[in-house]
């Protein structure tokens, strides 16, 4: 199963429009298709963002967030590199971890 540490970007973009590509990836971690990742700052980090920053509906919050508390937490072990990849004029950014 793949394993994945949602960016707070995605779980805003997955609140804000539920027909996205963002709200299907939150579902599949959420659903058990993916396995998520996260930890007690992460979690406090998207419901800061989203109630604070955008004013989402607290009820709702909870109730999207709820299962991602019960996933695995991040490992003490885990090594993150974060990486930045240059094609052709555009840059991504993404992150690379092991445990």
């Amino acid at each position: 199963m793949i394993g994945i540490v949602l960016d707070t970007n995605v779980v805003v973009s997955a609140h804000l429009n539920e027909g996205g590509a963002e709200s299907l990836l939150f579902q599949f971690a959420l659903n058990g298709v993916l396995r998520l990742f996260v930890s007690k700052p992460i979690l406090a980090e998207y419901e800061e963002v989203l109630r604070k920053e955008f004013g989402l509906d607290p009820e709702k919050i909870e109730h999207s967030l709820e299962g991602s508390r019960n996933r695995q937490p991040i490992s003490q072990n885990l090594f993150l590199t974060l990486c930045e990849l240059k094609v052709m004029g555009t840059t991504r950014r993404f992150a690379l971890w092991k445990t």
